[in-house]
C-alpha cells in the first residue's frame, strides 16, 4: 500500500476507471474509503482525470415531472443501470454524452456549457456560452483537460466550434478543402472526428491558434439509391471507428484505419449493435441488453431522413432492412405502446430520438 505514491499516474487512473466502468459509483467509493493511500495518490496528481466511460443518461419522458432531476444512467458495455440524482438538471438542459461525460447547457442566459462526470463529480465549465438548436452535434476530446466541440444545426452550416477552458471558444479550421455541413461527429480514442456530408473525414488536432482539422480521407463508398436519401454517420463502436452509410433498403458499414487513412467495408460487428438517428448514435454490447440483437443496426428515421418515418432493423447476418415500428418521434413511440414497459431496444432507440425538446436556439427561449 505504501507504494501508491510512487506508482505511475496512468496505473492509478486505470484502476479508478476500471472500478467506475464495471460497477459504477459503488466500487469506486468503496476503494476510496478503504484505501486512503490510493485516494491520496489520486489527489497528488493535479491533472489526473479519473472518470467513467461508456455511460449515457436516459431522458425523462415527462420533462415536467418532480423527479426530472433523477435519471437512469446506462453503461453501454455492461448493461448496468444506476439511478442517480443530477441536481444540475434543475437549471440545465442535457444535450448528450460523450465518452461518459454529460454535456449540460444552462437554461437561461448566458447559456454556459458544462461537462460533468456523474460518479466522481468532475466538472468543467467553459467561459463561453453556447447556442444549441436541433439538430446539433457534440463530442468531447479528453487529452488532458477536456475540450468540447459543437457543430450548430443548420442545413448549410459547416461550422465546428471548440470550447476550451484555456483558450475560450474558437472555430476549427479545415484548410482550403471545401466542406459541406456536418453529417456526424464522434469521440474515438480521446480524439474527435468530424464527418461532413461530402464524405470528408477529419480528426481535430492542435490547440489554440494551431488547432485545425487534419484530413483523414474522402469516403469512396457507393451511393445507395436514391442518392438524395443516402446518409452518412461516423460512430465509435467495438473499439473501432466506423462510417455507416444508410440508404432506404440497406446499410453499409466501413471500418476506418486512421493511421493508414483507409476505410474497409465490414460485414460483421460481432456482439455489437448500433442505434442510429440523425442526432445521436451509440454502440452497445448486445450480449448484455435483453431484446437487442447482436450484429444488428437499429435506425430511427424521421421524415426526409433515409426513407419513410419509422424504426428499422438491419441484420448484418442476413442483410435486410425491415420496419419494426411505424412511428418516428420519441413521444409517439412511447405513448403509442399503450403505456407498456419498454423493451431495451425501445429504450435505446428512444434515447437516440429524444434530443431535448427545445426546437429553437436557446437564445430565443
Amino acid at each position: 500500500m505504501s507504494c501508491w505514491q510512487s506508482a505511475p499516474a496512468d496505473i492509478i487512473c486505470d484502476i479508478g476507471e476500471s472500478l467506475l466502468d464495471s460497477n459504477g459509483h459503488d466500487s469506486y467509493v468503496a476503494m476510496r474509503y478503504v484505501c486512503s493511500l490510493w485516494r491520496s495518490a489520486i489527489s497528488s496528481y493535479q491533472r489526473l482525470f479519473v472518470r467513467a466511460h461508456r455511460w449515457i443518461v436516459l431522458e425523462e419522458i415527462n420533462e415536467f415531472s418532480d423527479c426530472a432531476v433523477h435519471r437512469v444512467l446506462v453503461n453501454l458495455s455492461t448493461g448496468r443501470m444506476v439511478k442517480r440524482r443530477i441536481p444540475l438538471l434543475n437549471d440545465h438542459v442535457y444535450v448528450g454524452s460523450s465518452d461518459g461525460l454529460l454535456i449540460l447547457v444552462e437554461k437561461s442566459e448566458p447559456y454556459f456549457v458544462k461537462l460533468w462526470e456523474p460518479f466522481t463529480g468532475y466538472l468543467v465549465q467553459f467561459a463561453a456560452g453556447i447556442i444549441h438548436q436541433q439538430p446539433s452535434h457534440f463530442a468531447v476530446e479528453t487529452h488532458g483537460v477536456p475540450r468540447l466541440f459543437h457543430a450548430p444545426g443548420g442545413l448549410r452550416n459547416p461550422q465546428v466550434m471548440c470550447y476550451d477552458v484555456s483558450n475560450g471558444n474558437m472555430e476549427v479550421r479545415f484548410g482550403d478543402m471545401p466542406v459541406e455541413r456536418v453529417a456526424s461527429m464522434t469521440a474515438y480514442k480521446s480524439d474527435v472526428f468530424v464527418l461532413f456530408h461530402n464524405r470528408q473525414l477529419f480528426k481535430i488536432t492542435g490547440a489554440g491558434h494551431e488547432m485545425h482539422g487534419e484530413f483523414i480521407l474522402i469516403h469512396e463508398a457507393p451511393t445507395l439509391a436514391p442518392s438524395a436519401m443516402t446518409h452518412y454517420l461516423v460512430v465509435s463502436g467495438g473499439g473501432n471507428l466506423l462510417i455507416v452509410v444508410i440508404g432506404i433498403a440497406e446499410i453499409l458499414i466501413f471500418c476506418v484505419d486512421v493511421d493508414l487513412r483507409t476505410a474497409v467495408r465490414i460485414y460483421n460487428i460481432g456482439s455489437q449493435a448500433l442505434f442510429l438517428s440523425n442526432t445521436r448514435c451509440i454502440a452497445v454490447n448486445a450480449e448484455n441488453f435483453p431484446t437487442v440483437k447482436e450484429n444488428c443496426v437499429y435506425q430511427a428515421c424521421i421524415s426526409g431522413y433515409s426513407g419513410p418515418c419509422g424504426i428499422y432493423e438491419f441484420s448484418l447476418t442476413r442483410p435486410r432492412k425491415r420496419k419494426i415500428y411505424h412511428q418516428s418521434f420519441a413521444n409517439e413511440v412511447t405513448y403509442a405502446l399503450g403505456g407498456r414497459p419498454l423493451s431495451m431496444w425501445q429504450v435505446l432507440i428512444h434515447y437516440c430520438l429524444f434530443r431535448n425538446k427545445c426546437r429553437r436556439p436557446l437564445s430565443q427561449v
